[in-house]
């Protein structure tokens, strides 16, 4: 069964992130091989969700950003995460020193399962992400 994971999210509450702020970048990792998987996660899944006061939220940050520093912008790598997304990368880390790292989707999941959790960076005004001290993903 293939699941519409965006109208699914919109049917949760969750709102699209670039509806919302139209400046923010979305650059998906688990819809490409660049990630700890190393794997298509997110086969078809393009947009970004987040809960509406979480949006609020990032809307404020953007927005002062932009006040900083004219041209830069964020970029969000990971929000709303699929259950059944969180059960693979559970199980991939699963008795490993990084199973710290990923929320355990049997025991209530974690706050990317509820849209309550963005993963970002910024990009500076030459649209090039700024050097946070470890590539994305760094566990």
């Amino acid at each position: 069964m293939v699941i519409n994971y965006e109208e699914y999210f919109e049917q949760a509450g969750l709102v699209d992130i670039q509806t919302a702020i139209p400046d923010v970048v979305v650059d998906l990792k688990y819809a490409t091989a660049d990630n700890f998987m190393g794997e298509i996660l997110y086969p078809d899944l393009r947009k970004a969700y987040l809960l509406p006061h979480m949006i609020s939220r990032l809307d404020r940050v953007h927005a002062r950003l932009q006040e900083l520093k004219p041209g830069y912008r964020l970029v969000i790598y990971d929000a709303a995460r699929p259950l059944s997304i969180q059960r693979r990368m559970f199980e991939r880390v699963r008795g490993t020193p990084q199973e710290q790292y990923v929320a355990n989707p049997y025991n209530e999941g974690g706050f990317h399962n509820y849209g309550m959790a963005v993963d970002l960076s910024i990009l500076g005004s030459d649209g090039v992400a700024l050097d946070m001290g470890s590539p994305y993903d760094f566990f």
